[in-house]
C-alpha cells in the first residue's frame, strides 16, 4: 500500500506478472541443481570458524562474483571437489 494508505495499482499488477512468471517457470525449477563455473574457496583461522564476516576479503570475493553474474559455490578445505 501506497504511505497515504491507498492501493497502488501500478504496483499491484506488476507484482501480478511477476509471480505469474515465476509460476509458469515452477516446473523448470524444482530438482534443478547448481551448474557452478567457479569455486571460491572459504578459508578457515585455524580454530575452525567459517563465517564470512563484514569487510572481509571473502565477502568481498561474493560480492564481485556476484556482481559479474558468475555462478559460484562457497567451499571449504573439506568440500568434495569433483563437481
Amino acid at each position: 500500500m501506497h504511505p497515504r494508505g491507498t492501493f497502488d495499482w501500478p504496483a499491484w499488477e506488476m507484482i501480478g506478472r511477476v509471480y505469474g512468471y515465476v509460476k509458469a517457470c515452477q516446473p523448470w525449477c524444482e530438482d534443478a541443481r547448481s551448474a557452478a563455473d567457479v569455486g571460491l574457496l572459504r578459508p578457515t583461522d585455524g580454530s575452525g570458524r567459517k563465517g564470512i564476516e563484514r569487510g572481509e576479503a571473502l565477502e568481498g570475493a561474493v560480492r564481485m562474483l556476484t556482481h559479474l553474474r558468475q555462478q559460484f559455490d562457497v567451499l571449504t578445505p573439506e568440500s568434495n571437489l569433483r563437481p
